[in-house]
């Protein structure tokens, strides 16, 4: 006695795979055929057998549940694999052509590479499993089970006719077989119904390579060719300057070396150095190259190409370190200091990129920097040591970027309190500390024996003999070099005290004219710039004090006429400010740069 038919006929009744001789399913291993006896079988007999075949239904269909629902199992045929992937580098013109069962549909991909290397892909034609066979659901759900071999309430899929549908649409689709390599790509192949497919599709063509499971389309066959080993090198193209004339000129740098391959479903790394221009947070191109626009191959016509770009913004003069990430032939991703992804720039067009260069970038003026810092406090010696530290820092940036060459000489001044003596006897006390102009180092070890002192007065400091005496370690002389930029940071609190007594504003002993001073510095070209302490939170409440806070605001305003820095601002955002620009001959400069400005 053998069970019922559950599909066509001579179909196993359990997993209605066609069943044509044999005693049992090669499928399912029911047993097609039952024992033979005389005269008709009792009841008992048919129960049982109804309840047997009953259960190895369900026993299947719920075999065929788990199997939807489980993960994909299955590999790379390695060595042939790897053997196409070879041939593909090696002949630019080599196809393959990729016979994919999904879970959606059968279909024919051809791909191959460009002269660069950069795999593509393109579809060539396919059908959707309900469309070879009608039985198929259209929820991918109750499909995904089918095609596991479910067969549940429904009618069963036609084994035989879905044979035939892959045969007929394979057949019309796939290449004259002489020279063509084929792969069978299928995205489960542990289902029944796929491995069916496969089954025809080798009959009609041995395939050179199986892959599985991986994600069909054009999509999953181009993540498949990121396994290509590069046929050009990738490079990073940037831009050179001349330490001399400052000609502004191409130049790449290799990131990933022609022959390199990733195993599949990894990535390469390498981290590079880049370095901003002139301009802070300027945004910047990075285009990738596959081969050298220089070598151009005449004989083929291959040339460089842009195979990814991306925009970043780097900061003015300084290092960014950046990851560049290879995820196959021409897919480079860039990853930012902070770990977050560059943003991809798009189409790049490399020859007007590269004619877009400035023609050189002029080298700014030497800086003479001047500093005059209130060594004097009101409440705290906390006061100064933030003046002097502030100072410190400010110097060491602005030495920090430069080359020996272009590296910033400095020129200090303390000062304290003015030198008012009751008597000749009375001890004589400090007016100014002088560190005359030099390196910053010299500048930064003279700083380090300065003191802080308590005021005697609140009312002015000796500022105007600071300014003084930095007048005379600034102007020019006639053999001081031309491209020379000279300027003055004062830091302090008070404003200076008046020639002449006026009002309740001190005189300078000195008589030193404050305002004298001043107007000579900006006279010969020299900008001063303040950065003044900030002001008490409670206001005057009398109105000598109304009036002397009127004078400081006004002297301050005066002295800071060419640029105030808030005691907020970072030391390296104002040695930013403080250093002379580069000068750009035409255009900005649109790449990153492959050497610091020096």
């Amino acid at each position: 006695m053998s069970g019922g038919l559950r599909g066509p006929d001579r179909a196993c009744p359990v997993c209605c795979s066609p069943a044509d001789s044999g005693s049992r399913c090669p499928v399912c291993a029911w047993r097609l055929e039952g024992d033979h006896f005389l005269g008709a079988p009792v009841e008992e007999d048919v129960r049982c057998e109804r309840e047997a075949l009953r259960a190895a239904r369900d026993q299947w269909d719920a075999r065929a549940t788990a199997l939807a629902a489980r993960a994909a199992v299955g590999g790379v045929d390695g060595e042939s694999w790897d053997r196409l992937l070879a041939e593909l580098v090696a002949k630019p013109d080599a196809v393959l052509w990729f016979v994919e069962l999904t879970a959606e549909r059968v279909g024919l991909i051809k791909a191959g590479t460009d002269p660069n290397g950069i795999p593509w892909a393109e579809e060539v034609g396919g059908a959707a499993w309900g469309s070879i066979v009608p039985e198929f659901a259209a929820d991918p759900a109750v499909r995904a089970f089918q095609l596991a071999g479910g067969i549940g309430a429904g009618p069963p899929v036609d084994r035989v006719a879905l044979d035939r549908g892959v045969r007929r649409l394979l057949g019309t689709l796939l290449p004259p077989a002489a020279g063509q390599r084929t792969v069978l790509l299928s995205e489960r192949p542990d289902w029944l119904l796929p491995a069916r497919a496969a089954a025809v599709v080798r009959s009609l063509r041995a395939p050179d390579a199986q892959v599985g499971p991986t994600a069909g389309g054009t999509a999953g066959v181009r993540r498949l060719l990121r396994s290509v080993p590069l046929r050009r090198d990738h490079e990073l193209l940037l831009a050179a300057v001349d330490a001399h004339s400052g000609a502004v000129r191409p130049q790449t740098t290799t990131l990933f070396r022609a022959g390199a391959r990733l195993p599949l479903g990894e990535t390469a790394a390498v981290a590079l150095t880049v370095y901003g221009g002139p301009d802070e947070g300027a945004v910047v191109t990075l285009p990738v190259l596959a081969g050298h626009e220089a070598d151009a191959d005449v004989g083929t016509g291959t040339r460089a190409s842009v195979v990814s770009a991306h925009r970043v913004s780097l900061p003015g003069l300084r290092p960014a370190e950046l990851v560049f990430v290879l995820h196959g032939p021409g897919e480079v991703e860039v990853r930012l200091p902070d770990g977050t992804a560059a943003e991809p720039a798009g189409t790049v067009d490399l020859a007007e990129l590269i004619d877009s260069l400035p023609r050189r970038l002029r080298r700014p003026p030497r800086l003479e920097l001047f500093l005059a810092v209130e060594l004097s406090y009101a409440a705290s010696p906390d006061e100064v040591v933030e003046r002097l530290g502030f100072t410190r820092e400010l110097i060491a940036a602005l030495a920090g970027p430069q080359g020996a060459a272009a590296r910033p000489a400095v020129g200090a001044v303390g000062y304290y309190d003015h030198g008012v003596r009751e008597s000749p006897y009375a001890p004589r006390h400090t007016l100014l500390h002088t560190v005359p102009l030099g390196t910053p180092g010299v500048a930064l070890a003279a700083l380090a024996e300065w003191q802080p002192s308590r005021r005697r007065q609140d009312t002015a400091a000796a500022l105007e003999d600071a300014l003084r005496a930095v007048r005379l370690m600034a102007t020019p002389t006639a053999d001081a070099a031309p491209s020379t930029e000279r300027r003055v940071v004062v830091l302090g609190g008070r404003p200076p005290g008046q020639p002449t007594q006026h009002g309740h504003v001190p005189a300078c002993p000195l008589g030193v004219d404050w305002r004298t001073e001043l107007a000579a510095l900006r006279t010969h070209g020299i900008d001063v710039l303040v950065r003044r302490d900030s002001l008490p939170d409670q206001p005057p409440t009398d109105r000598v004090r109304r009036l002397l806070q009127q004078y400081g605001a006004q002297s301050w305003a005066e002295l800071g006429a060419d640029g105030s820095l808030d005691q907020r601002l970072p030391p390296a955002s104002v040695a930013r400010r403080l250093l002379p620009a580069w000068r750009a001959e035409g255009p900005p400069c649109g790449l990153a740069l492959a050497h610091p400005l020096l």
